[in-house]
C-alpha cells in the first residue's frame, strides 16, 4: 500500500509537468490548458446566467400586463400610451394657448425618457387593469356558461 500512494504521486506528478510543457511549448490554437478551459467555462457560465435573468424578466413582465380598458372593449397597452404621449409631447398645452400663457419654447418636449416612463407607470397604476386577472375572469365566466349549457 506505501508503494500504491508513491506510484500515484509519481503519475500525478508527471501528469502536471506534462501539462505545464504542453502549455508552454504547444501554439495556442492546437492546446487548451486547464487555466483557460476554466476561464471560458466561468464566461459561458456568467453568459447563461445573464440570458436566464433575461428571461426571468421577460417572463415577470408578460405575466404582469397593465392596459387601460375603455368601453367598448378598447385596450390601451404601455407602448400605445407611450405613442400618444410622444406625439402629444406629454402635458403641454395647445399650441394657441401656450403662446399666450407664454410657455415653453418652440421645440422643447414636455416630458423627457425617464419622467415619460414615470408617467406612464403612474398612468398605468391608476387606470389600468391587470390583464391577466381580466383573462382569467373571462375564462371563468366561459367556464360557468359551458357549465349551463351542459345543464340543458
Amino acid at each position: 500500500s506505501h508503494t500504491e500512494g508513491s506510484v500515484g504521486l509519481v503519475s500525478d506528478l508527471s501528469s502536471v509537468l506534462a501539462h505545464e510543457a504542453k502549455r508552454l511549448l504547444l501554439p495556442g490554437s492546437s492546446f487548451i490548458s486547464n487555466q483557460q478551459l476554466k476561464q471560458r467555462l466561468l464566461q459561458e457560465k456568467e453568459r447563461m446566467q445573464q440570458m436566464q435573468k433575461v428571461k426571468l424578466d421577460i417572463s415577470k413582465r408578460m405575466a404582469y400586463q397593465r392596459a387601460i380598458l375603455i368601453q367598448g372593449g378598447v385596450k390601451v397597452s404601455y407602448q400605445e400610451l407611450e405613442q400618444f404621449i410622444g406625439k402629444t409631447g406629454g402635458g403641454r398645452v395647445h399650441p394657441v394657448e401656450e403662446k399666450i400663457l407664454g410657455g415653453e419654447e418652440e421645440g422643447e418636449e414636455g416630458y423627457g425618457g425617464a419622467e415619460e416612463s414615470e408617467a406612464i407607470h403612474n398612468l398605468l397604476d391608476r387606470y389600468g387593469e391587470d390583464l391577466s386577472e381580466l383573462q382569467d375572469r373571462r375564462n371563468q365566466d366561459f367556464k360557468l356558461i359551458l357549465e349551463i349549457e351542459n345543464m340543458r
